[in-house]
């Protein structure tokens, strides 16, 4: 059976993608692994990382565009600037409500076109992790679902585990209104390398909501 690595992710709006780059190639030029950019190692927000079998793609992509026209756009605040652990740099977002059940939606539609499958990454390291993302590689085969998922972006990852100054970024904010989501072909480092789809959170609010 063919099995095809996915990222379905947050598509931040074109300026907030602008930005987002020129701040990564200013970490590249630091020594970061890569730099954002418009084609590949697009900018992200990760939903749910996972690996499908080739046959279940256009089931995601339905699934995903239905849920998508169920769903109103939702507002993402940025927080701060951050070394991740592992080398990532990244802009933290705020974890509120809508983004929980943005993820929760998600993660219930599509997961069960994994039909069990767990990435290779986790296979040698499923023993030691914590219990609580453990639970989540065996249930979604992703860790940072729910009470583990923390939205962000991620700028770049340096080499040997090393930490960015941030502080050359400065402090300006990347919030934005979160108005697509899309399907990726995954590369190294949960990088989004292909758009396979995109889908517009459509649902309009009522004015007395």
């Amino acid at each position: 059976m063919k099995v095809l690595p996915y990222n379905i992710a947050i598509l931040p709006p074109a300026a907030i993608r602008r930005k987002a780059i020129k701040i990564s190639a200013m970490l590249r030029k630091k020594g970061g692994m890569f730099s954002l950019g418009e084609k590949k190692f697009v900018p992200h927000i990760t939903i749910y990382i996972l690996d499908l079998p080739a046959k279940n793609e256009k089931k995601a992509i339905s699934k995903l565009k239905s849920l998508a026209a169920k769903m109103a756009p939702i507002e993402f605040n940025s927080l701060r600037y951050r070394n991740s652990g592992r080398g990532y740099a990244e802009i933290l977002y705020k974890k509120n409500r809508a983004a929980v059940e943005l993820q929760g939606r998600v993660v219930k539609a599509i997961n069960p076109l994994r039909e069990g499958i767990i990435r290779d990454r986790y296979k040698s390291v499923l023993n030691v992790i914590p219990r609580g993302m453990r639970e989540n590689v065996n249930k979604f085969g992703f860790s940072d679902v729910g009470v583990k998922y923390r939205p962000h972006l991620t700028l770049t990852r340096f080499p040997n585990n090393r930490k960015a100054d941030l502080k050359m970024i400065g402090r300006r904010g990347l919030s934005f209104v979160v108005s697509e989501i899309g399907i990726y072909r995954r590369g190294e480092n949960g990088t989004c390398r292909k758009l396979i789809a995109k889908f517009i959170l459509s649902l309009r609010k009522s004015r007395n909501s």
